[in-house]
């Protein structure tokens, strides 16, 4: 059994709206419930996200599962924004497992509540994400984001994510198509 890693430290925000700290932190079998809500919440809040309203067909004990599989496998990692007592926020990142892939590391998901929006949440999981990824060796990141999502590109970019291709009608949004971008950053050579 692989020993579970923690990355949790004080991400130091500090939110104007709801004058709560931020800590962004490994996800703990213990925040499934609130995971899959928070999820959920993401899903309805932004056009942006892979799923849809209503879509998310998981259970909690899904999630249980995969916060277990994150702390058992190498190249599994979920993290979470805290503020007090509300998960504000989710990364999901996935390394590569082949001989071929194993520098690469995934970023699947990121996810803030609107409320939380340009409080630098994204930034710090963002972060904690290249940080992890890092400390397993990896020496690149990627991602894939909607071409529409301006927000999230401006965001990548100021952490040195570069543009990479474009995969043209790979989602349609309210009847709209719109094309994936994808970006990735080096991590050194």
């Amino acid at each position: 059994m692989s020993e579970i890693m923690d990355y949790s430290t004080p991400a130091g925000i500090e939110a104007d709206r709801d004058k709560a700290a931020v800590t962004v932190r490994t996800a703990r079998l213990d925040d499934a419930a609130g995971l899959l809500k928070l999820m959920r919440a993401v899903d309805v809040e932004t056009p942006f996200m892979i799923y849809g309203k209503g879509e998310r067909g998981l259970s909690v004990e899904d999630v249980r599962n995969l916060l277990m599989e994150a702390g058992l496998v190498r190249g599994l990692a979920m993290f979470v924004a805290q503020a007090g007592p509300e998960l504000a926020g989710y990364a999901l990142a996935v390394g590569g497992g082949l001989a071929r892939t194993r520098h690469c590391v995934r970023i699947s998901a990121l996810g803030v509540r609107r409320r939380w929006w340009r409080q630098g949440l994204g930034r710090a999981m963002l972060t904690k994400v290249e940080q992890w990824a890092r400390d397993m060796g990896a020496r690149r990141l990627e991602l894939e984001t909607m071409a529409a999502n301006d927000a999230a590109q401006n965001l990548y970019e100021s952490l040195g994510f570069e543009l990479e291709g474009r995969r043209r009608r790979a989602f349609l949004v309210a009847g709209s198509w719109m094309d994936a971008l994808l970006m990735g950053k080096l991590l050194g050579d």
